[in-house]
């Protein structure tokens, strides 16, 4: 089991820079503790030509290649071009590559809040290594070249014909957001596999932003935000154990918001369990809601607490139902009864089966959580803080440790765990 241990003083909020690591459990990147929640947008770039496949509510598709067997497989075809023929359209084409690739999302703030932390992601599969600049731009607005903060990349079926690659990056964009505010923003420039014709099931590309804000008058919440890029399938179940959180006193109210890489909706057998009973959990505890079944979690939706999430401005403007966001999930899923008063840690299993000769396989790109006091809960003390554990350094190994002055005392961290 993966575990990521804290310990230190009261502070309001942190935000890790880390050394990427190939196939690296999801690890602490920031956390908080202030009046507001967290937002969580982003897109695909591709679209899977299926029939069964939604059709987008904004956005044109056009040629989805020859290769039949290509065009059969759960996987995009198609790469999405925002603002294209002209601004305010989208257009998914064969003729579109890796290098015009770009899509947009809306971001959506309460009035009166504040940002206080944005994380920019995007991921795909790729010959090999790890994309570590993007672009973050918006129509008739700004203009920026990013850097990531961290990558992590992992190889499946290494050595045999088959042999994929797949990554995540990280950029820091706080500065940005703060700037920019609500509005739609707009990624492309990031390196993708040439899926034209391209018969493998395995395929994805996409990108996601968490934003954490504040805002007066909202209930007083834990975030922490937790990232990496771990395989999950049959062979390769996961264990997490998000350590160092904090939970009210008496009633609570939990979020969890989880990013998920190549789920399938038309293979099951994918499962995410919070706090189960044991290592081997009847299924029945798994999570699940009417958008994300307990028996295939990762299906291609966008939803907020069981309801589907289409935004109007997001170019493609998708439903966000099962299918409707090829190759990606973005999550938000209620947790309350699986986090009991007083717990410093919060327990994530996934796991994956294979049905009737299908083997399900998907990536966790990233997890947050955002902890509130429910009815007649309460946090005790002046303030919550865990610091950021770090990712694995060059030397692969899991050691590590960061000590930083927060502000209102010495904070350590101390890292343990194997990499399996």
């Amino acid at each position: 089991m993966n575990r990521f241990v804290l310990s230190g003083m009261l502070a309001i909020g942190w935000l890790c820079s880390t050394t990427g690591v190939a196939n690296a459990a999801p690890g602490l990147r920031v956390i908080a503790d202030q009046e507001g929640d967290f937002a969580l947008i982003g897109n695909t770039f591709g679209q899977d030509c299926r029939k069964s496949v939604p059709s987008p509510l904004m956005g044109t598709v056009g040629s989805c290649g020859t290769n039949g067997d290509a065009l059969l497989d759960s996987a995009p075809d198609a790469l999405w071009r925002a603002d294209s023929p002209e601004p305010g359209l989208a257009e998914a084409s064969w003729e579109i590559t890796s290098d015009q690739a770009r899509t947009s999302a809306m971001l959506a703030l309460p009035d009166g809040a504040s940002v206080t932390h944005a994380l920019l992601y995007w991921g795909a599969q790729i010959r090999t290594g790890a994309d570590t600049t993007a672009t973050l731009d918006r129509e008739g607005g700004f203009h920026e070249e990013l850097t990531a903060l961290d990558s992590w990349e992992v190889t499946i079926n290494l050595g045999k014909p088959d042999e994929a690659h797949v990554y995540q990056s990280v950029a820091d964009v706080t500065a940005l957001v703060k700037e920019h505010g609500a509005g739609a923003y707009r990624v492309g420039g990031v390196d993708i596999l040439d899926i034209r014709d391209l018969d493998d099931t395995r395929t994805f590309a996409g990108w996601w932003m968490v934003v954490l804000y504040e805002r007066p008058s909202m209930p007083r919440r834990n975030l922490a935000v937790f990232d990496g890029l771990e395989r999950v399938s049959r062979t390769h179940n996961q264990t997490l154990s998000l350590e160092g959180l904090t939970t009210p006193e008496g009633g609570l109210e939990a979020k969890l918001g989880i990013v998920g890489y190549e789920g399938d909706d038309n293979i099951g057998g994918d499962r995410l369990y919070v706090n189960p009973a044991s290592a081997s959990p009847d299924p029945r505890e798994a999570l699940g809601d009417a958008l994300s079944p307990s028996d295939n979690f990762f299906n291609g939706t966008r939803s907020w607490l069981g309801e589907p999430v289409s935004v109007e401005g997001d170019l493609p403007q998708l439903s966000g139902g099962p299918q409707s966001m090829p190759g990606m999930d973005l999550d938000v899923i209620d947790i309350s009864s699986k986090v009991r008063s007083g717990d410093t840690a919060i327990r994530v299993l996934a796991t994956a089966d294979e049905i009737d000769g299908d083997a399900e396989l998907y990536f966790i790109g990233g997890l947050v959580t955002s902890i509130a006091p429910g009815p007649g809960g309460y946090f005790s003390g002046s303030g919550m803080f865990g610091p950021c554990a770090t990712s694995p350094g060059t030397g692969r190994g899991w050691g590590g440790w960061l000590a930083g002055i927060a502000l209102a005392g010495l904070t350590t961290l101390r890292r343990t765990g194997r990499r399996r």
